[in-house]
């Protein structure tokens, strides 16, 4: 199973709305940001960071490794 964003997310128990609402962040946003549609600001992520108690190094390399697997790298 791959580790994403999104499953982060909903391993802290934390639904899109509810996260969105911790995050400071627009749902639809934060849905985008966990599809690959959008790539965070750099306050959005240290937030998203943050509130998921990850660091940087570590949510780099799952971002990376995510993007390589949807684009088939």
């Amino acid at each position: 199973m791959q580790l994403t964003l999104k499953r982060l997310r909903q391993k802290k128990g934390l639904s899109l709305t509810t996260a969105s609402k911790l995050f400071g962040i627009k749902a639809k946003t934060l849905e985008e940001i966990e599809e690959y549609k959008r790539v965070p600001e750099y306050e959005e992520l240290v937030v998203i960071l943050k509130m998921l108690g990850l660091y940087y190094d570590e949510i780099y390399a799952i971002i990376m490794n995510d993007i390589a697997l949807h684009y088939n790298i």
